[in-house]
């Protein structure tokens, strides 16, 4: 399938200098490279809210936390997943 915005940019980059050819070849490895070290789930959090798909940062419950305070509800009748699981049918 012809990409025609891509052709014009492979035009473009033949009528370059073989120095400007090198300076470009840099920046795109630069550009496409994937980071040796994955971000922090705080440094993720931040690009997400410079960007605008969050809007603040919640604090993080720590593992312990989450289980001093866990009580399992009882329900009346038959066991969640066997409700779910007879709805998905």
């Amino acid at each position: 399938m012809p990409n025609p915005a891509l052709d014009q940019v492979v035009e473009a980059v033949k009528a370059l200098t073989r120095e400007e050819q090198q300076q470009l070849r840099e920046w795109l490895c630069n550009e496409l490279a994937m980071p040796q070290i994955p971000p922090t789930e705080e440094e993720f959090e931040q690009e997400l809210m410079s960007v605008g798909l969050l809007s603040k940062v919640r604090p993080h419950m720590t593992d312990s936390a989450s289980q001093e305070d866990f009580e399992p509800i009882t329900i009346q009748g038959q066991p969640l997943s066997e409700m779910i699981i007879e709805e998905r049918r």
